[in-house]
């Protein structure tokens, strides 16, 4: 009888933990700036590709945390309306977590 209760508990814990890793979160928080003008402080956006050292690629809600270098190129953010804007940053660190992407650039052409 115990042993069914110690069981049943662990398939309970099990359950729970699978349930909320295949929650997926709903936005991602983009903060982009320049030295002079933020650009988006904390805005929720479907998806940001990235131009970087080691090749470009796109960040997404969920993405594995990151830590890179933006080499100078275009920058394509996907708004939660699907639309996209475009800018080309220079060098800077990009950071990006589970739930976040940030980066601080020195020089940014709004709108390419």
């Amino acid at each position: 009888m115990l042993l069914n209760r110690v069981a049943t508990f662990r398939l309970v814990k099990q359950l729970r933990s699978i349930h909320t890793s295949t929650q997926c979160l709903a936005e991602l928080k983009l903060t982009f700036a320049s030295s002079g003008q933020v650009f988006y402080n904390s805005v929720a956006v479907r998806q940001v590709d990235v131009p970087t050292l080691n090749g470009r690629f796109g960040v997404l809600p969920e993405h594995v945390p990151t830590v890179g270098c933006l080499k100078p190129g275009v920058v394509a953010i996907t708004e939660n309306d699907g639309s996209m804007k475009k800018y080309f940053g220079t060098f800077c660190p990009v950071s990006s977590k589970a739930d976040s992407l940030g980066f601080l650039c020195s020089l940014i052409n709004v709108r390419c």
